[in-house]
């Protein structure tokens, strides 16, 4: 027999050794999980960095938890690797109507979701279209977290025309997150040859988006600046992916769409060009200079 908590318990009576467990199991607390990083340098997994000022030790709050977050959340989120680095402030105009669609990308990433139309960056491969689209998706990244996704609209395509049994259900999820995020960026926007499924299911996602009033960015080819061009057929001026797709939709999807966007046109010369061209050029002076 023994005192516990102001009473007595006779610990050989099985009713005692049942109400003495039940007490133990009210008062157990679980060890909180570590929030860290186990392969992480600065803490060694212990969520806190060591610190010397001032002749005194110190400790902080490790980052690596946050980059750990920031990390799951970009997997979530679906930004390709190669954009990862991506941002507002990395972004270097070169051309007038560059400048003008990093001013509308800085404005748009301001005000979200207090905006009233989305924004569609349209010109040739190369000029920052998809930089500009990821950026904006970076800078909102902390706010609305998995709120937000990125979509490759000719990967889109592809599994929608090659579907699955296995794979149904999966679609089916992603297909609700698509119409049901606050921003959808859809990249690559258009098809060179797209088929009656492929047009159906644009047009119903165009749709569902509309009513449920979400916003979107869109990036694509180049099409054309005048205002009249949605109405008709007879803007096609070349043939690309963009222009194939829209002209494959109907006349009031086609209508709803750049009635809920802002076109935004870039021209300029392709920058991965230019990068390898300024490679090769540092390479031929160190030659020179050697």
């Amino acid at each position: 027999m023994f005192r516990f908590r102001g009473g007595w318990v006779f610990a050989n009576r099985p009713e005692c050794q049942k109400t003495m467990s039940t007490m133990l199991k009210s008062s157990w607390r679980e060890i909180p999980p570590v929030l860290a990083r186990r392969d992480c340098t600065l803490c060694r997994g212990t969520g806190w960095e060591l610190l010397i000022v001032s002749g005194l030790s110190r400790a902080r709050r490790c980052g690596c938890l946050a980059l750990d977050r920031l990390l799951k959340l970009k997997e979530i989120v679906r930004i390709p690797r190669r954009y990862e680095h991506c941002s507002l402030g990395e972004f270097r105009p070169l051309t007038l109507s560059q400048t003008r669609a990093l001013g509308e990308a800085q404005r748009f990433a301001e005000r979200f979701p207090e905006v009233t139309r989305g924004l569609f960056f349209c010109g040739p491969p190369g000029v920052g279209k998809t930089h500009l689209a990821v950026a904006i998706v970076q800078e909102l990244l902390q706010r609305f977290h998995e709120d937000l996704l990125f979509v490759d609209f000719e990967s889109l395509a592809y599994r929608h025309a090659c579907p699955t049994r296995a794979s149904h259900k999966r679609e089916d999820l992603e297909w609700g997150r698509m119409t049901r995020v606050s921003l959808l960026i859809l990249d690559n926007f258009g098809q060179d040859a797209p088929s009656r499924d492929i047009v159906r299911m644009t047009e119903e996602l165009l749709h569902a988006r509309r009513v449920r009033k979400k916003a979107s960015i869109f990036t694509g080819d180049a099409i054309p600046s005048h205002a009249s061009f949605p109405l008709g057929r007879a803007w096609k001026l070349e043939h690309s992916p963009t222009q194939n797709l829209l002209c494959s939709l109907s006349a009031n999807t086609v209508i709803d769409l750049f009635a809920s966007v802002r076109v935004v046109h870039l021209h300029g010369a392709d920058h991965r060009k230019l990068s390898s061209d300024t490679e090769v050029l540092f390479q031929n002076r160190n030659l020179r200079k050697t």
